[in-house]
C-alpha cells in the first residue's frame, strides 16, 4: 500500500510542486531497498531509500507515513529515539487494527502529547488511483487546517477521501474494503 501511495504522490508532484516534494523510505531489508531504488530510479533526486533507518528517516521527515505491517509496529516504534523523532510531527498510519492510542503506547520516549496521529485506511483500488480512503482525524486535539489539507491531498492523489469519527472508522473501512469484494460477485 505504501508503494501505491508513493506512486500517486510522485505522479502528482512530477509536473507541479505539491505539498510534499521529497520522500524518504526506510525498508526492513537491503533487498527491499534495492528493489525500490530500481523501481524509483527516475525519481532518485526526490526519493531517498535506505534499509533499517527508521529513526533517521523519522527525524529528517516533517510528515511520517507508517505503512508497515501491524505486527512490526511495536519493534519499530519502541526503538530508542523514535518517540523523540516523532515529537511534534504529523504521523499518518495506514496500519490495520492500530489505533492512535496503540501507536502512542508503543513509543518508549519523546513527548507523546505532541505527536499528531491520523489513522487512514485506503483500499486495494489505490494502485489504480481509485481508492476510497477512510480517515480518522484526532478528536481530542484537532489538527490545524493546513495539516488536514495535507492529509486530504495525500489520499486524493490515489482516489477519494472520506473523514469519519473514531466510532465509525472500523465500520467505514470494512464497508469500503469489503464493498469491492461484494460487487465483484454480481460482475463475475
Amino acid at each position: 500500500m505504501g508503494s501505491a501511495i508513493l506512486n500517486g504522490l510522485l505522479d502528482a508532484t512530477r509536473t507541479q510542486a505539491g505539498k510534499v516534494n521529497h520522500f524518504i523510505i526506510s525498508t526492513k531489508t537491503a533487498a527491499s531497498a534495492e528493489r525500490l531504488r530500481s523501481q524509483y530510479a527516475e525519481d532518485a533526486s526526490r526519493v531517498t531509500i535506505a534499509h533499517d533507518s527508521n529513526r533517521r528517516a523519522m527525524r529528517e521527515a516533517d510528515i511520517i507515513l507508517l505503512a508497515c505491517k501491524p505486527f512490526l509496529a511495536k519493534g519499530i516504534l519502541s526503538a530508542p529515539g523514535v518517540g523523540e523523532a516523532l515529537s511534534g510531527k504529523l504521523v499518518i498510519s495506514i496500519m490495520a487494527g492500530m489505533t492512535p492510542t496503540d501507536i502512542l503506547n508503543c513509543l518508549s520516549d519523546g513527548d507523546r502529547e505532541s505527536v499528531k496521529i491520523v489513522r487512514a485506511m485506503p483500499n486495494v483500488a489505490a494502485r489504480l488511483r481509485q481508492s476510497m480512503t477512510i480517515v480518522e482525524l484526532p478528536e481530542m486535539k484537532p489538527l490545524e487546517e493546513d495539516l488536514v489539507e495535507i492529509v486530504t491531498w495525500v489520499f486524493e492523489v490515489i482516489g477519494k477521501v472520506k473523514f469519519l469519527s473514531a466510532d465509525l472508522f472500523d465500520v467505514g473501512t470494512m464497508l469500503v474494503g469489503a464493498g469491492i469484494g461484494v460487487m465483484t460477485v454480481p460482475l463475475e
